[in-house]
């Protein structure tokens, strides 16, 4: 999705227009997490709703995975027999494509699953029950889902998770 500033701006204007009229009166939650995105939508999404709710925005509780992190588990995958050698070398080529940042663009559907397109920001601490992820575009979930898994297995008292995106492929 390539847009310009003015565009991005009506189409977050149409987005959070809906928000307000269709998805805010069944909201119940106690926080606002922005996912880490490329773009500043997700962040801006994310304050938006926050505000609305009249709850607190966190908006670095996750960062990307980054390309160093994604080579470890590559290694690992590999040392631990779930790949082989030859796999491990086409997929260690494909990381080595933009060797700027992580993307599981770059790899295989079929290998998808061995990578976490993010972390736990261990510098910031997090008190929410109630979580409203934010994230500006939904392709397959793969992201939200394991942002999910990573709050409920790092904060025991978090009671359910929401998840709200401005554009979607599925």
């Amino acid at each position: 999705l390539h847009t310009n500033a003015a565009t991005k701006k009506e189409l977050l204007r149409i987005g959070l227009r809906i928000f307000i009229y269709k998805i805010k009166p069944d909201l119940d939650v106690d926080s606002v997490i922005s996912m880490p995105s490329s773009s500043n939508l997700s962040l801006m999404v994310g304050a938006y709703c926050a505000r609305e709710i009249g709850v607190q925005l966190s908006p670095n509780i996750f960062l990307k995975t980054d390309l160093d992190t994604a080579f470890l588990t590559l290694e690992k995958h590999k040392q631990k027999g779930i790949i082989t050698y030859s796999e491990y070398k086409s997929l260690a080529k494909r990381l080595n494509r933009r060797a700027d940042t992580f993307s599981l663009k770059n790899i295989p559907p079929k290998y998808r699953h061995l990578f976490s397109p993010l972390v736990l920001n261990k510098e910031n601490c997090f008190k929410g029950r109630k979580v409203l992820l934010v994230d500006d575009l939904l392709s397959t979930g793969t992201t939200l889902s394991i942002a999910a898994d990573i709050l409920s297995s790092n904060y025991s008292d978090i009671f359910s998770v929401q998840a709200l995106c401005l554009f979607s492929d599925v």
